[in-house]
């Protein structure tokens, strides 16, 4: 068997200037907070105040936050 691959990685992109970065953090923290209301509020209201964060709801979270696809992206 050969040993190459037939996938190549992506370049990863690194943010170097400070504030760009502090940008890009508040960004994706504030897509996460919106992405935890859409996902917490329909539950509560359904529930009656019940609500239990689980690690798959994180793990979706944690998905959201980062906009990779698109560096410039604004739709916060």
């Amino acid at each position: 068997m050969s040993d190459d691959r037939h996938s190549k990685a992506d370049a990863v992109e690194l943010i170097t200037d400070p504030d760009e970065k502090a940008r890009r953090e508040a960004e994706n923290g504030i897509r996460q907070f919106r992405a935890a209301l859409e996902i917490i509020v329909p539950n509560v209201m359904s529930s009656g105040g019940d609500f239990r964060l689980r690690q798959s709801t994180i793990l979706l979270l944690n998905q959201k936050a980062p906009a990779r696809d698109s560096p410039s992206r604004r739709d916060i």
